[in-house]
């Protein structure tokens, strides 16, 4: 689900980019500001934003050498999920 979330926020970061950029192109063919490339700092911005979800969801994850343990009911208390070594 944080994946999609992701993807989702940095499609919108890039088209809201994209917005800003065009109305500054407006004012370029008005002769009052010069955007060239809005569609490529848009785009770059969009990856920029994929690439920091990308590595923000790999930060909390385990090895590849270790097996997730999940929660368990132990003596009526429930311990949490955790990363083992794999055995």
């Amino acid at each position: 689900m944080q994946r999609y979330l992701i993807i989702a926020i940095a499609i919108l970061a890039g088209l809201l980019v994209l917005v800003l950029l065009s109305k500054m192109a407006g004012r370029h063919m008005r002769g009052e500001a010069v955007m060239p490339f809005r569609y490529l700092i848009a785009g770059a911005v969009m990856i920029a934003v994929m690439v920091a979800g990308g590595i923000w969801l790999e930060t909390g994850s385990g090895s590849p050498d270790m097996a997730y343990q999940p929660a368990q009911i132990i003596d009526g208390e429930i311990r949490p999920g955790q990363f083992n070594e794999k055995q």
